[in-house]
Parts: C-alpha cells; structure tokens; sequence
C-alpha cells in the first residue's frame, strides 16, 4: 500500500502593519433583521495563509493510521530485528553505499574488534528470491547494516529485501524478483 506524502506548503497570514497594526473587519447590519449582522474582514495582507481544515487533517489522521496498520503488519519484522533479521527501510544520501565506507571506515576506531566490512559496493545476486554472502565470522546473532549505493536503492527497496544472519553466512530476501542490479556495502556487527 502506497501511503501519500502529506503537504509541507502551509503558510501563514502576513499582515501589512504599514496599513493596520491588527486585523480589521466592518460589521454589516443585516437588512430586515434586528440586532443582526455581518462581518467581513477589511484586513490588507501581504500574504494570505493557506486554508487549513477538515480535509486536512482527515488525510493526516489517515496517513498516520496506515502507518500504524503497516506497523502492526510488519511487527514480527520489527521484533525480529533483536535477532538478527533486519527489513531494509530506504535508506537516505547519508547512509548510501556511496559515502557509508568513509563512514563506516570513520567509526570503526569506536566499533568492536568483531565487526567488519562484509562487502564494499558489491554486485548482489539473487538466484531463487535470495543472494547469500558466507563468511566464519558471522554468528546466528549478528546484525547486518546494508548501505545500497544512491543508483541501485529504488531497485533494492521496490524488490522489498530484507537480512537474515545465521552461522557463517547471511541471506539478502527479496520479496520480489530485483528488475536490476543492486550494490552494496555491508557492514556486519557481531552480537
């Protein structure tokens, strides 16, 4: 299920202070009624703000509620990260396989002596919807962070691919066949 971005272009009213220091409206009495009248706002604006109302937040509080849905979908998922299954959310510029090994090379004073790079923009192939990469040193335990490089993470993300580690190798799962190549970098955390 596609979830739609929610508007970002609000704006606020600006009102022209060099013409009024406050709103202004002129009160109207409505004709053939007593005690009865109109407002109509005679404000000068610079800018008027952007309506904001029931529509508005019925498509926020939806957009939350798939979210939700999507979470409590996937919540076996989101546990299974404690053991070492990861599903691989899009990831930003900031942690694609094209700046994640100056990165990864930058934290690793700080890392464990057991953690290591796996791969570094590596080609993945997948043959009957996995790709597996074997290596001694992981455990069954270990937490895999797959860095796709910024051309190959639409096609990483649209075939939904998640980790799994196990003793000695790990499995890339696609959920559905990859319509092109995908690169990586693959750092691995031994627990």
């Amino acid at each position: 299920m596609a979830i739609s971005k929610l508007s970002t272009n609000y704006v606020d009213d600006i009102i022209n202070t060099s013409v009024n220091a406050h709103r202004r409206y002129q009160m109207t009495a409505v004709a053939g009624e007593t005690d009865t009248y109109e407002l109509e706002e005679t404000t000068t604006f610079i800018q008027r703000g952007t309506d904001y109302g029931a529509t508005d937040v019925n498509t926020t509080n939806s957009t939350i509620n798939s979210v939700i849905d999507l979470a409590e979908a996937n919540a076996d998922d989101i546990a299974g990260m404690k053991d070492g299954s990861v599903s691989i959310a899009r990831a930003n510029s900031a942690t694609s396989a094209d700046t994640a090994t100056s990165a990864l090379s930058a934290t690793s004073a700080g890392s464990a002596d057991n953690d290591f790079i796996l791969c570094n923009q590596q080609a993945l192939t997948f043959s009957n919807g996995y790709c597996q990469l074997n290596d001694s040193r992981i455990t069954a335990g270990s937490v895999a962070d797959v860095y796709f490089t910024d051309a190959t993470i639409n096609t990483a993300e649209n075939a939904g691919i998640t980790v799994q580690t196990y003793a000695n190798y790990m499995r890339l799962f696609a959920a559905q066949e990859p319509t092109g190549s995908i690169v990586a970098t693959i750092r691995i955390r031994v627990v």
